[in-house]
């Protein structure tokens, strides 16, 4: 009985020693671990609030170049809206501290280069323990934007399946992309605009008797090329296309005249009447522009090839001539200059001239017609991108496929994450093709 009370004696001893030894290494490795645990609580803390930094002042950056290249004044205006952006799209993001700071900002309108440094601190929560209260967090960002001059030509569907609902959608969504490209108050020196209604044909304006280089003579659309005028008669305005080798080429009306059509000038049916609406040749007016897209009424057939030629020529150094005002004329081709060109539609191309074997007033919106304007078209695409222009397409409800098919192989090959032909089914979704569209030709490349 003496041995187990002397045992139970030091088991008691040995259990109040371990005891001693324990409860501290056991504070320290619990310790430890909440300052792991909030270690790794703050760390994420700081990665979000980095990640918003980031985002905040890469889109005021952007906003920057923007307004850069809108010929807004680099001022202190220019500056407090900088700081406005930022501020707004850290609030946008979800926020995490009021301690933020733009230590830095630059901008330079001659060479286009927008650069801005910023930084915040982050509150810690359990590494408080360990005596490290704040988080500091630095962050910069900048980008080049191209000072390079920008041409864009935009061709809108004024055919009579636009009318109604469609026709104001697309007068809606043409003045939104005008005044992005062209922001209201701001004379944009090295963007400009032009404009090109089409439906079953075109209305060249006070252009067609030069373009069609026989003063104000009728040229009758023949096989494949023209016949000389047989009937006197003004052109109105309205022209249609050409025959033969140039017949999908911006080779200059000077070589390759610009046919116009009886059946069109002196049209008494709706569907055959030019449009009323004209071409506007490259220009920054933006009233001049939303005028004219303001007047559209939409009447006759899809002629698409020949909004897509005369998209061509308002782009073409090779048809300058044609144009009075030396503003309206597009520079040379190369890599100083970016061309784009914005073709809309909402059905098929089903209307040409040329090449459709008679001379009968509906022969021009027959099968063969169809055939001629899509191939047309096709080409006039591949020529445009051979020659440097990036292409855009934007189909509006458009559900035939052999229509849908045409769009995408014109527009220029999709890539990154960049796309070049779009399909809209309701007037939202359009407004936001064409806002997508401009929104990428204006974009910056960010260089940090």
């Amino acid at each position: 009985m003496k041995l187990v009370s002397e045992f139970k004696k030091q088991a008691a001893s040995f259990k109040k020693d371990e005891k001693g030894s324990i409860l501290p290494l056991t504070a320290i490795v619990i310790t430890s671990l909440m300052l792991a645990g909030g270690a790794a609580v703050d760390y994420a803390r700081y990665s979000s609030a980095k990640t918003i930094m980031n985002s905040a002042l890469d889109a005021a950056i952007l906003d920057a170049g923007k307004r850069l290249g809108a010929g807004q004044p680099v001022d202190q205006k220019f500056r407090d809206d900088f700081d406005v952006f930022f501020n707004v799209n850290i609030a946008g993001r979800g926020g995490f501290t009021d301690n933020y700071t733009i230590t830095s900002f630059n901008a330079d309108p001659d060479t286009g280069k927008v650069n801005a440094t910023a930084t915040a601190s982050v509150d810690t929560t359990l590494m408080r323990i360990g005596g490290l209260e704040k988080m500091n967090i630095g962050t910069e960002s900048g980008g080049i934007f191209e000072s390079r001059d920008t041409e864009v030509a935009i061709m809108l569907d004024v055919t009579g399946s636009m009318r109604g609902s469609k026709l104001r959608a697309l007068k809606s969504a043409a003045n939104e992309a005008v005044g992005i490209l062209l922001p209201d108050g701001n004379q944009t020196r090295n963007t400009r605009v032009s404009i090109v209604p089409y439906a079953t044909s075109v209305n060249a304006g006070r252009y067609a008797s030069r373009a069609t280089r026989n003063n104000q003579s009728q040229q009758v659309a023949n096989l494949g090329n023209f016949t000389n005028p047989t009937n006197n008669v003004r052109t109105n305005g309205c022209v249609t296309g050409r025959g033969g080798r140039e017949a999908a080429t911006d080779a200059s009306f000077q070589d390759f005249p610009i046919g116009s059509d009886i059946r069109t000038v002196e049209a008494r049916r709706n569907d055959l009447r030019c449009p009323n609406a004209s071409v506007i040749p490259l220009t920054n007016d933006i009233s001049e522009l939303k005028s004219e897209i303001n007047s559209i009424r939409a009447a006759g057939w899809t002629s698409g090839h020949l909004g897509i030629a005369w998209s061509y020529y308002t782009l073409s150094p090779n048809w300058n001539t044609l144009w009075n005002n030396q503003d309206n004329r597009a520079g040379a081709y190369g890599n100083d200059i970016n061309k784009f060109a914005i073709l809309m539609t909402d059905g098929v191309f089903n209307t040409a001239y040329n090449g459709v074997g008679n001379t009968s007033a509906d022969s021009f919106n027959s099968d063969a017609a169809k055939t001629q304007s899509q191939k047309i078209s096709a080409e006039l695409c591949e020529n445009m991108k051979a020659d440097g222009i990036t292409v855009y397409t934007i189909g509006f409800e458009l559900n035939d496929a052999n229509a849908r098919s045409l769009l995408d192989n014109c527009a220029t090959d999709a890539r990154g994450n960049e796309e070049f032909f779009y399909l809209a089914d309701s007037e939202d979704e359009l407004r936001d093709a064409f806002r997508s569209i401009v929104d990428n030709i204006t974009s910056l490349r960010l260089t940090q």
